[in-house]
């Protein structure tokens, strides 16, 4: 329920505070007074798009503020989900700002406009003169005919097995353009598959032939120096380099006994070395013999390592990219190879999904086809009530083929206009203020989860006994819903109201500006006979506005 709008500097309203009630809340005023101004305010406090248009002249900024209250589980979800603190009272705040970004605050918190406008959706529905475009539609129907499903898991089996066939059909799509894509490049996958599969690249296969290459050629380079160091320490002399120091070990030992405290450490030094060099031409000997230099293994490692960078210089990439590379052109052509047999499973799949959507399907047009007469007899008494006795109104369900969330039914909502009329969709068929009337008889028998409802002239069109029929409409549904707010022009109307706003634009100098006020009763009697009789209020005018507000 609302309770409190603020405007600063808002179009033509410098400042305004109004207190709304319970029940029907009536606002009116002349033309160009301000009404759909209050609107405007009220959709952009309800998360419309606010500009700097909307800012009064000479101002820098335009502020709106709203007061509600709420009870609804699924507003408190989604304050908590945003961190908003909150209780039974909400506070919105706009400002638009000339030279800067609008800003929007909920209990204090920055908000996004499309949060606001989600908060809002669950709390107001604004009802306006031009509002059957969307709401006279088969979307709107729908929406309208299955409010009053009880069991809500028949429409949420219907969305979640659409969605598992729509995903499957996706699926289908891409396999399918994958497929087609390959088969236009088969013969060069054919082609790169061959040519790169016969060359069968490994990953890190380059660092080893080099590892190969670098090795063979440095025994190519070195083998023959190390060979002459072998024969030089092996056949030097007689016995090589072990046999000199064998003789001289001999020869000073011949001398020792002359030189013992000399020779003897020498010749211990020498024996000593002697284990050193035969170890050290042992390790040689074997090194060289080992060292075997093999011209045809340089040959393939060097051919080999030619072929690999020839191949990635062609594709472009390095040559550890090449397995991948092989791979990926090996995967594109199996889903030539292998890719029907993927659809035909991903058909197959398709069809079963499909059949399940349509049993699921089937059950909420059972159920729509069930509760379909409960709204039709509904919204034929509430048409009776409003002064279309000969109209009567239908429901008619046409099946269609393409798979939706919805369903498949095209819901439309039919109406004859009279006695003997043929049935026509409304808004082919009726006037504009059985339009209007028909809007209100169907507001009245689907009552949704909002604790305010919004009429914006509901009552064009009609007169007389007709309007006075709408005002205890809106009377009735206000009481059912805990408030209605309606802006209208008839007087018939405007006395069933709880509450009666007016609106009315003053110029004081070279300003112009409106105010809203809360009439008392003799206020309403003066605005009543002025809505009756015009300028000039009359004896009569004013006896017929009392009379009215003695309904």
């Amino acid at each position: 329920m609302l309770i409190k709008l603020n405007l600063e500097n808002f179009l033509v309203f410098s400042n305004l505070s109004v207190q709304f009630s319970k029940g029907l809340n009536i606002i009116t005023g002349e033309t160009g007074a301000g009404k759909s101004t209050i609107l405007e305010a009220l959709n952009i406090l309800f998360g419309g798009r606010a500009d700097t248009n909307y800012i009064r002249t000479g101002s820098d900024k335009a502020v709106m503020q709203l007061t509600l209250a709420h009870d609804n589980p699924y507003i408190q979800a989604l304050l908590s989900e945003n961190d908003i603190d909150y209780d039974n009272e909400l506070c919105v705040r706009r400002v638009i700002y000339k030279n800067r970004p609008s800003k929007i605050y909920l209990n204090g918190v920055a908000i996004t406009a499309s949060l606001l406008a989600k908060i809002s959706s669950y709390f107001v529905d604004v009802i306006g003169q031009f509002e059957d475009r969307n709401f006279l539609n088969p979307a709107g129907f729908r929406v309208m005919l299955d409010s009053l499903i009880i069991d809500k898991t028949i429409k949420q089996d219907v969305i979640s097995a659409y969605q598992a066939f729509a995903d499957i059909e996706k699926q289908i799509a891409q396999e399918k353009a994958a497929i087609a894509n390959a088969i236009k490049e088969k013969d060069y996958l054919d082609y790169m598959v061959q040519e790169i599969g016969k060359l069968n690249p490994k990953t890190g296969e380059e660092d080893e032939l080099m590892q190969i290459r670098s090795k063979l050629m440095a025994i190519e380079k070195n083998a023959s120096i190390l060979k002459n160091i072998e024969q030089s320490l092996v056949y030097v002399g007689d016995g090589g380099i072990e046999g000199i120091i064998l003789n001289a070990i001999k020869q000073l030992s011949v001398i020792e006994g002359n030189f013992p405290e000399d020779i003897s450490p020498i010749i211990e030094q020498l024996n000593a070395s002697l284990e050193s060099v035969s170890n050290a031409v042992q390790a040689l000997t074997v090194f060289n013999h080992g060292l075997e230099f093999n011209p045809q293994q340089l040959s393939d490692a060097e051919e080999r390592l030619f072929a690999l960078r020839g191949a990635a210089r062609k594709h472009h990439v390095a040559v550890d990219e090449l397995e991948a590379l092989y791979k990926n052109f090996q995967t594109r052509l199996d889903k030539i190879n292998f890719g029907e047999a993927n659809l035909e499973r991903l058909n197959k799949l398709s069809q079963e999904l499909l059949i399940d959507y349509q049993e699921k399907a089937l059950k909420l047009r059972e159920e729509r086809l069930k509760i379909a007469p409960v709204l039709e007899n509904q919204i034929n008494s509430a048409l009776t009530e409003l002064n279309m006795k000969e109209a009567k109104f239908r429901i008619r369900l046409e099946e269609i083929d393409t798979p939706t969330t919805e369903g498949s039914d095209k819901i439309l909502f039919e109406l004859a206009t009279g006695a003997g009329m043929s049935f026509g969709e409304i808004h082919k068929t009726a006037s504009g203020g059985e339009l209007s009337r028909f809007m209100l008889a169907a507001k009245s028998s689907v009552i949704e989860e909002y604790s305010c409802l919004i009429f914006d002239e509901i009552d064009r069109g009609v007169g007389g006994a007709t309007a006075e029929a709408v005002g205890l409409k809106l009377l009735n549904l206000a009481q059912k819903v805990g408030q209605v707010i309606v802006i209208t022009h008839s007087p018939q109307v405007a006395t069933k109201g709880d509450v009666h706003f007016h609106i009315e634009k003053k110029t004081v100098g070279q300003e112009t500006s409106s105010a809203m006020q809360c009439l008392s009763m003799q206020q309403r009697q003066q605005e009543i006979a002025r809505m009756l009789a015009g300028a000039i209020i009359t004896d009569e005018a004013l006896a017929a506005a009392k009379k009215l507000l003695q309904f």
